[in-house]
């Protein structure tokens, strides 16, 4: 019974089927390569501050710009001249008191507004972009910035994980199969990604991205390898009547020979 090598030998090793066939597998490798590096959009963080009540407001009243709102109502550097003050810390001042004024309203309450008490950030964060990522939708600043390094670490996590297992999955129910079992799994992971409700539905997401993103990756690579000859660098295939018919000598022993003969 002729074998897949034998055949490939006949059509050719690397024609027209084996490169189309390695195009293919490429353009699906690259589709891939978004969840890896998507964290430098997904994860972008913009400027931002404390969000204060009354603020707003007042600065309605006032006729503040933005520059102003910023100077009157926003902690200044810290002592080392980082920004975390302005962004991660907000005075305690009730800004919704009608006796603050509208030139220095701080001034009323401290002669040096670095004697004016801060605290953390209750009511959120206020970001200057007028786009969303992952940052803004859960507020993954601040104290929370671990958690963005943790979304990223899902996916690596996931890679690893894929990657130790799919070899045992693809031979046990086939690799085509587990290809596409790893696409859909894949594209239906990023539409929930997409619209995670939560921080922790998100990590769940991105987590399967991983585990299917690099299995698929590596089916793909050995379906373009398995897809030439001999003459590519190519091991030769073991059909399943090659190894129903060897006994029990294990590979070598069953395939020395046609290997020797092949390659």
């Amino acid at each position: 019974m002729p074998t897949v090598d034998d055949i490939l030998e006949h059509i050719g090793e690397f024609d027209f089927f084996q490169k189309r066939t390695f195009f293919l597998l490429s353009l699906l490798s690259a589709s891939f390569a978004p969840i890896y590096v998507g964290i430098v959009f997904l994860g972008f963080t913009p400027d931002h501050r404390c969000r204060s009540p009354g603020v707003a407001e007042l600065s309605r009243r006032c006729g503040w710009s933005l520059a102003e709102e910023l100077n009157f109502t926003v902690p200044g550097p810290g002592p080392a001249g980082e920004a975390f003050p302005s962004q991660c810390r907000r005075f305690e001042v009730d800004w919704n008191r009608s006796a603050l004024g509208c030139v220095d309203p701080l001034a009323e309450l401290a002669a040096n507004r670095s004697l004016l008490p801060l605290g953390p950030c209750r009511h959120g964060w206020v970001y200057d972009t007028p786009g969303s990522s992952m940052v803004t939708e859960f507020n993954l600043v601040c104290a929370r910035s671990w958690m963005l390094d943790l979304f990223q670490s899902a996916v690596n996590a996931g890679f690893f994980v894929g990657a130790m297992g799919i070899g045992y999955i693809a031979d046990r129910f086939g690799r085509a199969l587990c290809l596409l079992a790893t696409i859909l799994i894949n594209a239906v992971s990023g539409v929930l990604l997409a619209v995670a409700p939560t921080y922790a539905w998100a990590l769940i997401f991105r987590l399967i991205q991983g585990l299917v993103s690099k299995a698929g990756w590596l089916i793909g690579y050995i379906l373009s390898k398995n897809a030439g000859g001999c003459s590519q660098g190519n091991p030769p295939m073991v059909t399943a009547a090659e190894t129903q018919s060897g006994g029990g000598g294990g590979w070598r022993g069953r395939n020395s020979d046609s290997a020797s003969r092949r390659c």
